[in-house]
């Protein structure tokens, strides 16, 4: 129930007109014979909020002030304050809950209500048209402590429920609060007040929701109200901006559950009860989201998950999130990271494999090679598993989240595979081209330390023409660098 000492008027969160003024309502004089009723109904009203405050462990000034804000819109504040017991009117001037006898107090004449738009965590722009003034910081901290008690009710969604998720682990108690009121309202379509006042956090910890959860396909950020009192936020309301209606994402989620399933079955290990590490689940999504889908801009639904599961044509940002929320079911924690590329705008992930943060591009997993007779698409690892360094090498993260540090390589593909070499060990590489072939391959994959040591391996391979010593019934081949990352992708 919203309290009887706020006015929660304000105008419609979607309505990007200019809200109409509300109408001044004319009141007659009261004359000196009113005064003794209003005085009983005040100290009638004070008895019963300081009750209340005491059952939700609110201070009695705190209380006051709520009474004197309540009143403050029915009746002219001075007339209202000069009307006060000398006692009351003491304690509040002596706490600053109300200007003295020489302050001129700035009054407005009703209630001041904004309203702004929080971004998606693409863009992160937010607006507020409200003229910001000083308040009194202790009636600010009692407005924060009154919302903690009132507005922490978030259903079904518990502390429990979000403790796996990078993001939610990086706020304080109180901005975990206000994440699972945000995604409260955003999940279940509803609109809510929220445990903060201030809209900077507000912002912040909508993009932290989203960049926890890609499993939201179906929002394009938040509306959010401002409610304030003389300069003083009383209340922020939050209520969800939808790219889809509720029969629609239905739809699509039930269509997601299916081929999800059909996914995680796959998965070595996680349903047969076997036991598999980190890194072989992790590779297996990796190919499947590579070997099933192709970049295409402009392609439908393309920032979310819906365009990689569904409709198998996605960018980037699908890609990744893709990746996550697939990796975050089977309990590995994964994150979105956002920032640049060679360049452009490009999204990419850090997951935790085996105990270690590993920054993974599973867009610069698909590859293509041509040549006059044929074209070659094929799954390239040089950005599964790196670290920090290798991957800042030609990628750049945005500030919006902090990443964990990347340095551990032991479930780099190439090392993990035994295809990384530190010197030109002709015969092992030989060795492991036979065997591809041999099994019905027709390309390996290598890395190496440096340039110095990959240009020595490509000149007796290619120049001296020792791989095909290696190779049977094969003519040419040809091999592709990847000279940020020393790798080398040989097809024959």
């Amino acid at each position: 129930m919203r309290d009887p000492y706020r006015h929660y008027d304000y105008t419609d969160p979607y309505n990007e007109t200019t809200p109409h003024p509300r109408k001044k309502v004319q009141r007659r004089s009261s004359g000196g014979g009113c005064f003794p009723v209003f005085l009983c109904i005040f100290l009638l009203t004070a008895a019963l909020f300081i009750g209340l405050g005491k059952y939700y462990n609110e201070s009695p000034l705190t209380i006051v002030n709520y009474i004197v804000s309540y009143y403050s819109e029915k009746l002219s504040v001075d007339k209202l304050i000069s009307s006060l017991p000398e006692p009351v009117k003491t304690l509040l001037e002596e706490n600053g809950l109300i200007p003295g006898e020489s302050e001129a107090p700035d009054l407005p004449t009703e209630n001041e209500t904004t309203e702004a738009s929080a971004a998606s965590v693409e863009t992160g722009a937010s607006e507020e048209s409200t003229e910001k003034t000083e308040p009194s910081k202790e009636l600010i901290k009692d407005l924060q402590e009154s919302l903690d008690a009132r507005f922490g009710d978030t259903g079904d969604i518990t502390d429990e429920s979000q403790a796996g998720y990078y993001c939610y682990n990086l706020l304080n108690e109180k901005g975990k609060t206000v994440y699972r009121e945000i995604l409260d309202s955003v999940t279940n379509r509803k609109e809510r007040s929220v445990s903060t006042l201030d809209s900077d956090e507000l912002n912040t910890v909508y993009n932290y929701v989203m960049a926890d959860h890609p499993e939201i396909f179906y929002t394009s950020g938040i509306h959010y109200s401002v409610e304030s009192i003389n300069g003083v936020v009383t209340s922020i309301t939050v209520k969800g901006q939808y790219t889809m209606s509720e029969e629609e994402v239905s739809s699509y989620e039930a269509s997601l559950n299916e081929v999800i399933g059909t996914v995680l079955a796959g998965v070595p290990g996680f349903r047969d009860g076997t036991t598999t590490d980190d890194y072989t689940k992790i590779k297996y999504l990796y190919d499947q989201i590579v070997s099933t889908t192709d970049y295409e801009e402009g392609s439908d639904e393309n920032q979310n998950i819906i365009s990689v599961l569904l409709f198998h044509r996605s960018v980037c940002n699908g890609y990744a999130k893709t990746l996550q929320y697939l990796s975050q079911l089977m309990g590995i924690p994964a994150i979105l990271v956002t920032g640049t590329a060679e360049g452009g705008p490009h999204a990419w992930n850090v997951i935790l494999m085996d105990g270690g943060w590993y920054q993974i591009d599973v867009t610069f997993g698909e590859s293509t090679v041509s040549s006059q007779d044929s074209t070659t698409s094929f799954i390239n690892y040089s950005y599964f598993g790196l670290t920090d360094a290798e991957m800042y090498v030609n990628h750049t993260p945005d500030a919006n989240i902090p990443v964990p540090t990347c340095y551990s390589y032991n479930d780099n593909y190439y090392i993990y595979t035994g295809n990384y070499f530190t010197f030109p060990d002709i015969e092992t590489i030989g060795s492991k081209i036979s065997s591809a072939q041999n099994s019905g391959k027709n390309l390996v994959q290598f890395r190496t330390d440096n340039a110095d040591t990959m240009s020595e391996i490509t000149d007796r391979l290619f120049t001296e023409h020792e791989i095909y010593d290696y190779l049977e019934n094969v003519r040419s081949c040809s091999y592709v660098l990847n000279a940020h990352k020393d790798t080398i992708v040989i097809i024959f």
